[in-house]
């Protein structure tokens, strides 16, 4: 992606800035100014690259069930850290872009190689169980026993634990369990 940089001089770069050298750049090109016999032409090709490559980003997220909308509202989310947080969980982008549906993220996850039975996966399904059943309810909270049972009854293909996915949520502040109500 960078042309003109050979290996030795990327190492140069690399044990300068240290690992995370290519975020380093896009936060402030400028820092570039600092490693020892950099010049104009090899900063233009370094930048031209980092560039280069968010576009290869762009292109791999639209080719994953996302749309330019969605590229915009994640990035301007998790900026420089975007690939790792989907990597990480891609589930995670549910509760931070207001605009991302379940739906739509479990199209991206599974497509970049989640399985069905990730516990992300079912963590996020069950957050959006919840909200079904409270719209099904027409209230804002549902009684404890009841989204035990729906979740056991719409999780029962998956080999998992309910109450595994019920603690996470709760110690991930996803949901609220007080008075055996669920919020």
């Amino acid at each position: 992606n960078f042309k003109g940089i050979g290996k030795k001089y990327a190492a140069v770069i690399v044990d300068y800035l240290k690992e995370d050298a290519v975020n380093t750049i896009r936060m402030n090109n400028d820092i570039l100014d600092e490693i020892p016999k950099m010049n104009k032409k090899r900063k233009e090709a370094i930048i031209e690259g980092i560039n280069l490559d968010k576009d290869d980003e762009t292109t791999f997220l639209l080719g994953h069930h996302l749309t330019m909308s969605d590229v915009v509202h994640l990035r301007n989310t998790y900026k420089d850290q975007l690939m790792s947080k989907l990597f990480d969980d891609p589930y995670q982008i549910i509760y931070d872009v207001d605009s991302i549906s379940f739906s739509k993220a479990d199209k991206f996850a599974l497509s970049i190689g989640i399985k069905s039975d990730n516990f992300y996966r079912l963590a996020a399904f069950s957050c959006t169980l919840l909200m079904e059943l409270c719209m099904k309810n027409g209230d804002s909270y549902c009684v404890y026993d009841q989204f035990y049972t729906y979740l056991n009854n719409k999780l029962k293909d998956y080999d998992c634990e309910i109450e595994n996915i019920i603690n996470y949520l709760r110690a991930n502040r996803r949901i609220i369990v007080e008075d055996q109500r669920v919020y």
